[in-house]
């Protein structure tokens, strides 16, 4: 696959991805949003700037950086202006003024368009030109396709599950334990964390505990390592529809499901009475893990 970047003001944009495209006859994709950040969740890596992606059927990329959608200004006008000379119908390149974000797709001559906003976000969120706040508690990296979640279990659990829905997992890794290895051996001492007015929403970070690799996109979360293990039952349970440990808790006393859960519970207590660590791997293509 070979990447094509063209830059410039929106009218040279335009000239030189046409240039680059030759026909539509050429074409697989366009993909064009205002937003940048919306790349995260296509199959495209782009660098901050770029808002129009033409992906041709021999593989070729060309990324452009003034070319968007979702206004009447000027770099919709020429996105509208590319796709009028492709040969799409008015109505149909209309879409670059009404869309904040749109895929087309082209096969045998027929043009199917998808609306594709999956978010837009306030140019406050915006941190570095790479990185910018999805929410109070978590940024998006969109270069290295990332979003890092801080306590997502109480923060925003729901963003997480619907992370999982579109990225595609094909492996989940979870520490629990003193010193984590993730991410490179990411420490929280060593950044900055959003100032939060209840302090108990950030309490506990350390480092990264929990790894989602996708295919689209990864997902990190940093986890108050007193509840990381709470966190790792229910990703359990959501990806492989079984918890990791299983206990039960009935008549203030507790109660086991069966025999490997009461093995389970042994071992969870056993490794965190002697100061061991639990570093798994899960492999979610075939749902085989570590301890299978």
């Amino acid at each position: 696959m070979m990447k094509k970047k063209v830059t410039g003001n929106s009218e040279k944009c335009a000239d030189l991805v046409l240039e680059e495209i030759g026909s539509i006859t050429a074409l697989r994709y366009i993909t064009v949003f205002f937003d940048n950040a919306n790349f995260l969740f296509t199959n495209y890596s782009v660098d901050h700037d770029v808002l129009f992606v033409a992906e041709k059927k021999d593989g070729t990329e060309v990324h452009a950086t003034n070319l968007n959608c979702g206004y009447g200004g000027n770099g919709p006008t020429c996105t509208n202006y590319v796709l009028t000379k492709l040969g799409i119908d008015e109505q149909t390149a209309n879409i670059a003024f009404t869309s904040r974000g749109f895929q087309m797709e082209f096969s045998d001559g027929v043009v199917k368009v998808r609306d594709k906003v999956f978010f837009q976000y306030a140019k406050d969120a915006v941190k570095t030109p790479n990185v910018f706040g999805f929410d109070e508690f978590s940024e998006v990296n969109v270069p290295l396709k990332r979003i890092t979640m801080l306590n997502p279990h109480t923060n925003n659990i729901q963003g997480l599950f619907n992370a999982i829905d579109v990225m595609e997992p094909y492996l989940y890794e979870f520490f629990i334990g003193k010193e984590s290895p993730l991410a490179d051996g990411y420490r929280v001492s060593h950044h900055t964390l959003p100032q939060a007015d209840d302090k108990s929403q950030i309490r506990g970070l350390k480092h990264v505990n929990i790894i989602i690799r996708g295919k689209v996109f990864d997902v990190y979360c940093i986890v108050d390592t007193n509840f990381v293990g709470s966190l790792v039952n229910i990703l359990h349970c959501y990806l492989l529809n079984r918890p990791y440990f299983r206990e039960t808790i009935a008549n203030q006393s507790l109660g086991l499901t069966n025999k490997k859960g009461f093995y389970w519970f042994k071992l969870f207590i056993s490794l965190f009475m002697k100061g061991r660590d639990i570093h798994e791997l899960v492999f979610l293509t075939t749902g085989a893990t570590d301890d299978d």
